[in-house]
C-alpha cells in the first residue's frame, strides 16, 4: 500500500465490490497473502471464482511455488477451492492464554539449566536466531507451508519482517530473550504487541541438539513473567497442527484452542 498500488483482483457483484484478494511475487515465488468477502458472499460460486481468478494471475508469472498463508475465519468452502487447483491444505491452531487466571501457578521463576544464560534480545542476535530457526524447523511441516523455513536466508527474512515490517505487531523487548549455552547461541523467543496489553509469541527456537531439555519451558515462562509485570492480559501464538510436541507444551501452559484455519501450498509436479 505505501507504493499506492498492490496487484490482485477483486470480486464485484453488479455495482458492489464484494471481495478482494491480494498477492505478492518475490522472485519465481507467489504469495497470496489476503482474501476478504463479504459474508453474504462466503462459499459461493462467485467466491470460488476470486480465488481461481487469483491464481490464475500468479500462474501468469511462471512461479515455481505458490503459497496462501492468510488467516480464514470461514474456511470450510476454501478447502475444495484450493485443492480443485492442486494445491496442499495445511491446518493452523491460533491459542491464546489468559494471563490472569492461575497466574500464580503458571508464572513461576523461570528455572535456569546448567551453563544456561538469558540474554535480552538485541538486534545483532539476529544473524545468530536465522541460523537456530533454520536447524529448528529443518524437516518439519512447516517447511512444506513456507519456502522461506527452508534456508537460513528466507528465516532471516521472516525476522525481519517480524522485528522490522511489524506484520506481527509491535516488538515486547522486554519479553523477548535470546538464550546461550557456554557461549553458543542455541534458542531465542520474540513478542509482540498486537493490541493494547495482548501479547503475541512470533517466533520461538531451539537448536535440535537441546530440544526435549526445558528450554522451550524456560523461554515462555520468562516471556510470561515479563508480559505479567508489563500487566499485559493476553498472550497468543500460532502453531501448525501437526507439531504435537509444541502443541503439547502450549496446552501444558494452560494455552486454549481459538480458531483453527489452513494454509495452502502448490508446487508444480516434477
Amino acid at each position: 500500500m505505501e507504493r499506492r498500488g498492490v496487484p490482485g483482483v477483486a470480486l464485484r457483484i453488479e455495482t458492489r465490490t464484494v471481495g478482494y484478494a491480494y498477492y505478492v511475487i518475490s522472485g519465481r515465488l507467489g504469495v497470496l497473502a489476503g482474501l476478504d468477502l463479504s459474508p453474504a458472499w462466503a462459499g459461493t460460486e462467485a467466491a470460488e471464482t476470486l480465488v481461481q481468478a487469483a491464481i490464475h494471475r500468479l500462474r501468469q508469472h511462471n512461479l515455481t511455488r505458490i503459497e496462501s498463508p492468510f488467516l480464514s475465519f470461514d474456511c470450510a468452502w476454501l478447502l475444495p477451492a484450493f485443492e480443485a487447483d492442486g494445491f496442499r491444505t495445511f491446518w493452523r491452531e491460533f491459542l491464546r492464554l489468559d494471563l490472569d487466571e492461575r497466574l500464580d501457578k503458571r508464572l513461576e521463576p523461570p528455572k535456569r539449566l546448567p551453563s544456561i544464560q538469558l540474554e535480552p534480545w538485541r538486534s545483532t542476535h539476529l544473524p545468530e536466531a536465522a541460523a537456530i530457526m533454520q536447524a529448528a524447523y529443518d524437516g518439519e511441516a512447516d517447511t512444506e507451508m513456507s519456502v522461506l523455513y527452508r534456508t537460513v536466508e528466507g528465516c532471516r527474512l521472516v525476522l525481519e519482517q517480524i522485528l522490522h515490517q511489524r506484520n506481527s505487531g509491535v516488538p515486547v523487548d522486554r519479553a523477548s530473550v535470546f538464550v546461550r549455552h557456554r557461549g553458543q547461541g542455541v534458542g531465542f523467543i520474540v513478542i509482540t504487541e498486537i493490541a493494547p496489553q495482548q501479547g503475541h509469541l512470533a517466533q520461538v527456537a531451539v537448536l535440535p541438539a537441546y530440544q526435549r531439555q526445558g528450554i522451550g519451558h524456560l523461554l515462555l515462562n520468562y516471556s510470561l513473567s515479563q508480559l505479567a509485570a508489563l500487566e499485559f492480559a493476553t498472550l497468543s501464538l500460532i502453531v501448525s497442527r501437526c507439531n504435537a510436541r509444541a502443541f503439547g507444551l502450549y496446552q501444558a501452559m494452560g494455552f486454549q484452542a481459538v480458531l483453527a484455519f489452513p494454509v495452502f501450498a502448490w508446487e508444480p509436479e516434477i
